[in-house]
């Protein structure tokens, strides 16, 4: 009795982690439902070496001060596949060839102690956010201050709107504000965090709120008072027990103006259901959408974990021991 007992046990514990096996698999150290397991990888784009040399970016041997994660605080696809690098522990911007060797560089010497974002607009001007001590510097394409403006501490990110216009996204004022050209502010959108730094052609913010089961992207169409137009809702109609959506964010616009969105949903145990890139029509309009696996990195608060490049695809990071990692996702 005793043994046949024992077999029973056996085989139904053996089936309960062949089912808890089947139902969830670790993939880059995280854990995803069986609908996830087909999703996409990310196909690696650049690897630079960690280090102090022209060709290198500065990582954690070089972040003696504890200045940031050990990862360049930013970066930015330009025309033509080149890649912006912020980086900032070697005090350089760095314009970054295919082949991993630099093109330009512009230097930091002036900006601060640690320069946290940077945009480049259409004409070529560029801005520089320095959130400690305050300040964004607005510079020529050669890096040539043309002026500055003050009051930015704990801001956390700067975008160039299409018309040459500075957003800036300050989460300490709970606003994103716009500077015109000649550095005067010119709004203030009063608002919580699902507002981005990205617009419609006629100058509209996108954003996008998220509930328990539904994501919708919106536009903010007056700045004050607050007044939005929902353009598209994103439900997770499956529905899963204990699941809901854990997070999203806006990543940018490709050069034909369509907007970039991401939604995870999770389990409350911590398993991701989805974690899903979008494209949509700035009307929203979806025009496609991507199931991807990403890979994580200790590196909470930097200005975007994730860019558009201008021909759709969408550029990622990840650090190894001796590199850092840029990487690219398709949509369909």
């Amino acid at each position: 009795m005793f043994k046949k007992l024992f077999l029973i046990v056996l085989v139904m514990t053996a089936t309960l982690g062949f089912a808890q096996e089947a139902e969830f698999k670790t993939i880059n150290n995280l854990i995803y439902h069986k609908s996830m397991f087909n999703a996409s990888e990310s196909v690696d784009l650049l690897k630079i070496p960690f280090g102090g040399e022209a060709s290198q970016v500065g990582g954690q041997d070089q972040d003696t001060d504890a200045m940031s994660y050990g990862v360049p605080w930013a970066f930015r696809m330009a025309e033509g596949g080149n890649v912006w690098v912020l980086d900032s522990l070697n005090r350089q911007l760095k314009l970054f060839k295919p082949d991993a060797t630099v093109e330009k560089h512009i230097s930091l010497e002036g900006f601060g102690k640690i320069v946290i974002d940077f945009a480049v607009a259409a004409d070529g001007r560029m801005a520089f956010l320095n959130s400690a001590d305050g300040f964004i510097y607005i510079t020529d394409a050669k890096g040539e201050k043309i002026h500055s403006i003050e009051g930015f501490n704990g801001a956390r990110a700067i975008e160039f709107d299409r018309n040459g216009e500075l957003l800036v996204s300050h989460p300490v004022i709970q606003s994103v504000l716009r500077f015109g050209q000649n550095g005067e502010l010119a709004e203030q959108m009063v608002g919580d965090q699902s507002l981005s730094l990205y617009s419609d052609p006629s100058g509209k913010l996108f954003g996008l709120e998220i509930s328990d089961l539904e994501a919708s992207l919106y536009l903010r169409t007056v700045a004050s008072p607050a007044e939005t137009l929902v353009i598209g809702k994103f439900p997770y109609a499956e529905k899963h027990p204990g699941v809901t959506y854990a997070g999203g964010e806006i990543l940018g616009l490709d050069a034909a103006g369509n907007v970039y969105f991401c939604l995870v949903a999770c389990h409350e145990e911590g398993q991701i259901y989805r974690e899903r890139l979008y494209r949509c029509a700035p009307d929203g309009k979806v025009l496609g959408e991507l199931d991807i696996h990403t890979i994580p990195h200790l590196a909470p608060d930097l200005p975007r974990k994730r860019v558009v490049c201008p021909d759709g695809r969408v550029m990622g990071f990840y650090p190894t021991e001796e590199h850092f990692v840029l990487c690219v996702y398709a949509i369909p």
